[in-house]
Parts: structure tokens; sequence; C-alpha cells
């Protein structure tokens, strides 16, 4: 059993990652922005506040042995291509963030969540899938999920990076400890 941070445990991937990791006996702690929206599985505990600020991921951190990051930028609705409303660098930051207080506090493993055609997958893509992709508001989901990822290449971690589509995995790739 782990001690586990989910950070995005309320959004749409991360109520699933919070409820699974309760399921196979972990202890964990969710981050949210507000606890009254998320119901916590038991045993779970809900910290209220944003991976923005890192203060708040200090917090929710402590004593924990690994991450389980499913951050994603909201938008306007469930549409995926609806109008970002997060920040334009809010996922760059909160993996900044992440990373400075995993450091601070030898937290040495990191689960990332990404999306289809982010980062090292745009080569994989087919075709047709990666014109689907080319729409500008796609393209810049895309790019703002790479940005986010790229900060976790230069740290000495554990770090693995399942690919979500229409909630199924379609691939789990464990990268080396550098």
């Amino acid at each position: 059993m782990s001690n586990l941070l989910v950070l995005g445990g309320g959004g749409r991937t991360g109520i699933h990652v919070l409820k699974q990791a309760a399921v196979r006996g972990h202890r964990v702690r969710a981050l949210v922005r507000n606890p009254d929206t998320v119901q916590a599985p038991a045993g779970g505990e809900l910290i209220q506040g944003t991976p923005a600020s890192i203060d708040d991921i200090r917090k929710a951190a402590k004593g924990t042995e690994a991450v389980l990051s499913s951050l994603n930028n909201s938008r306007a609705s469930d549409n995926p291509w609806a109008k970002p409303v997060s920040p334009p660098m809010f996922m760059t930051d909160a993996a900044r963030n992440t990373l400075t207080v995993m450091g601070e506090q030898d937290i040495r493993r990191i689960v990332l969540t990404s999306t289809q055609g982010a980062g090292d997958d745009w080569a994989r893509l087919s075709p047709l899938v990666k014109a689907v992709h080319q729409g500008r508001r796609a393209r810049d989901q895309s790019r703002r999920v790479k940005e986010s990822q790229e900060p976790t290449k230069t740290v000495d971690m554990d770090r693995s990076t399942v690919i979500i589509c229409r909630c199924r995995v379609l691939k789990f790739k464990l990268l080396p400890h550098a």
C-alpha cells in the first residue's frame, strides 16, 4: 500500500484515478479546487487548493510517496474543442510546482495522464487523426500538454506517462530511472 497524491482528482479523468487507486488499497489524497463537489473514496482525503499554488501542493504532498497527475486545462464545456478557460501556462506552471515540491519532499515517482497526439505521441498518429488535431483549439491543447510534460524529462525520478483516449488506456510507457 502506498500513500498517493492525486492532482486533478475532481476532474473528468482524475475522479476515476482517485477511486481506482483507493480500490486497489492505496491511501489517497487529492488536491481539488472544491472538496464539496468531489466524493472522497473510503479512506481518501480531499485537500482544497490548486496546483497553481506551490504552497497548496506542499501541504497536499506531505507524507506521500508518489504523485498521480491527471491535470488538464479547463474548458468552457466538455467538448474537447471548447474554448480553454485555464491560464495559458497553467499546466506548465503546475508541473514545475509539482516537481519542485517532489524534490523538496524526496518524492521519487510521478505518473502523468496525457492525451492522444500530445508530445512524443504525435509521430504515432494516423494521418486522419492528425488532420482532426489540426484545428486551432486541439492544436493549442496538445501544445499545452506537451509543454507541461517537458519539465518532467529533466529531473532524476521515475516517470510514467499514460495516454488516455475516451477513458481507455491506449499506451502505458514506463521510462527507466535516469
